[in-house]
């Protein structure tokens, strides 16, 4: 990562919302997800396409239900181009397993969709499991947010940062 790949803002959530409303298409949510993500899509005049996660696998959708949601919705007038990922999940806390993140990553390839990727909360994992974030897998098409408030326990600095992609997309 390079310095001008990287944006400070206050909180990683306005880094998230301006992304959101630069970024050309609708967004393809996992559901359940959290609360502000379908807002901010809303506010920017974009369709929310929510495709379900499966138990365990928080913050990433079902691979098979992810390419027939984006299908599905295109059928039906939709542009989905946007794909909002949580690694690990908030408020499950889950974590999606590499190989599942890896596929999505697939999928996301194929459909033409960018990644924005919340990763808050990736300092957090604790229980000797690999994270996987999309930018290992997609790193041309992947935006990454984070931030200074979660592992540091700075909840009143609101300091975020977004990482774009090197190329086009960043």
């Amino acid at each position: 990562t390079t310095p001008e790949q990287i944006m400070l803002a206050p909180g990683s959530k306005a880094l998230l919302y301006a992304a959101l409303a630069v970024l050309d298409g609708d967004v393809v949510l996992p559901t359940p997800s959290w609360v502000t993500y379908a807002a901010q899509a809303a506010l920017t005049g974009k369709r929310v396409i929510g495709v379900p996660i499966p138990p365990g696998h928080g913050g990433v959708p079902d691979p098979e239900q992810l390419e027939s949601a984006v299908a599905r919705a295109r059928r039906e007038g939709a542009d989905p181009r946007i794909l909002v990922l949580t690694l690990p999940d908030n408020p499950t806390g889950t974590l999606a397993p590499d190989e599942v993140v890896r596929r999505v990553c697939e999928i996301a390839e194929r459909e033409d969709l960018v990644i924005l990727s919340d990763e808050i909360y990736r300092d957090l994992v604790h229980d000797g499991g690999s994270f996987a974030s999309p930018a290992s897998y997609c790193p041309d098409r992947t935006l990454v947010t984070s931030g200074l408030s979660k592992n540091l326990a700075l909840g009143g600095w609101r300091i975020g940062f977004l990482r774009l992609p090197d190329g086009p997309t960043g």
